[in-house]
């Protein structure tokens, strides 16, 4: 997924896809991120990868066929990613700045229910919020989330990423956290959860575009961009802005569009 909140979305329809696969294997590097349709690496990848879970493939597929700026969705290989994370984490409490359609949260409740198998008390269990601003996809996001097995892990808040910040328990730290919105606004979500002590001890911060679609490698700055016209400098700014943060350590990934696991230094 590119961004949800304070993004401007790209007006452009998707033709109607079949095959819940297929909508990634048809969409061109230039839209989607780093791996071109034809990158066979890629595509074994998807192939040799466990299959999406039938509710997250029915989103996937509607969302293509119905929604304007369906690209930003996160592709399998992503979801596959975060989940497995999920999975193995158990992190308690977990939040996603950037919900979109509710995509990305239906896979990282799939690892919370992986993580926190049913029955359970639903106290001890694990949970996601996941903020969403536009009212309209916040509500689609909602429904989408209500039609599946998943939704008891999840809650969708039509609010700003900054402005539930404000408003969270600071006595809550977070085990987990999905940067998926607005480029210009990643660091001061970063910011804001590691300066005012939000993340846990353990937890773990994965942010998403990190590479968006190949262009910030490209960059020849060596030093932050002070106006940065662009997402790619934007995205820029945040990876040197973490890469040099003596309080976090981090891996960038070249995860589809790219993705950075951010840790608290021990």
């Amino acid at each position: 997924m590119t961004a949800a909140f304070n993004h401007t979305r790209t007006s452009k329809k998707v033709a109607p896809i079949n095959d819940p696969k297929s909508a990634e294997k048809q969409v061109n590097v230039g839209d989607r991120g780093m791996f071109s349709e034809l990158n066979l690496e890629h595509k074994y990848c998807i192939k040799h990868s466990s299959d999406r879970p039938k509710v997250i493939s029915e989103v996937f597929e509607n969302t293509y066929s119905s929604v304007h700026g369906a690209r930003m969705m996160i592709s399998s290989i992503q979801g596959q990613t975060l989940s497995m994370l999920i999975s193995l984490l158990k992190p308690k409490i977990c939040l996603e700045l950037g919900c979109f359609v509710g995509n990305s949260a239906l896979w990282i409740a799939d690892g919370l229910a992986k993580a926190f198998p049913r029955p359970h008390k639903k106290q001890t269990a694990g949970h996601l919020w996941t903020c969403e601003i536009d009212p309209k996809t916040a509500e689609l996001a909602t429904s989408n989330i209500s039609k599946s097995d998943l939704a008891e892990y999840v809650t969708v808040v039509n609010s700003s990423g900054l402005d539930f910040l404000a408003k969270w328990d600071k006595t809550k730290q977070f085990d987990f956290v999905f940067i998926d919105a607005d480029k210009g606004n990643y660091i001061n979500y970063y910011e804001y959860i590691v300066s005012n002590n939000l993340l846990a001890p353990n937890g773990l911060i994965v942010a998403d575009n990190v590479l968006f679609k190949g262009q910030v490698s490209k960059l020849e700055a060596t030093t932050h961009y002070a106006n940065p016209s662009s997402v790619s400098q934007k995205i820029f700014n945040f990876n040197l802005h973490v890469k040099n943060d003596p309080r976090t350590e981090q891996v960038v990934l070249p995860v589809f569009d790219g993705m950075s696991l951010i840790s608290l230094k021990k």
